[in-house]
């Protein structure tokens, strides 16, 4: 890969990655569907009841940064194409996760769009 495309993939990644540290979104999210105690680093989910586009903001880049990793992943060559099949399929999946919690997130939110 040149400079440029390692740059952009670790914008990617860290788009993902910090939010998921930090909130861990996703992660709660799954683990409270199998019932495992997962807290992140910043457990004040209160600020997320009384601003809930805090919350939007911080799924929203991290949908980003997983289409971003996806778009890298399918211009990148590589030899073995059932690796990349394998990385494509996890991070669609990984877009289907956020948007389905992107929508209970609106969905419970008093907050409504134009």
């Amino acid at each position: 890969m040149m400079k440029i495309q390692k740059i952009w993939l670790g914008v990617f990644v860290v788009m993902f990655v910090v939010p998921e540290i930090l909130w861990g979104a996703l992660i709660s999210s799954i683990a409270s569907i199998f019932k495992i105690n997962f807290h992140s680093l910043l457990t004040n989910s209160q600020v997320f009841s009384d601003h809930p586009i805090f919350a939007y903001l911080i799924i929203c880049t991290e949908i980003i940064g997983i289409a971003g990793l996806l778009h890298r992943n399918l211009k990148n060559n590589y030899e073995n194409k059932i690796l990349k099949n394998i990385l494509s399929t996890i991070l669609v999946m990984l877009i289907i996760m956020l948007l389905g919690l992107l929508y209970l997130n609106y969905a419970m939110s008093n907050i409504s769009f134009p």
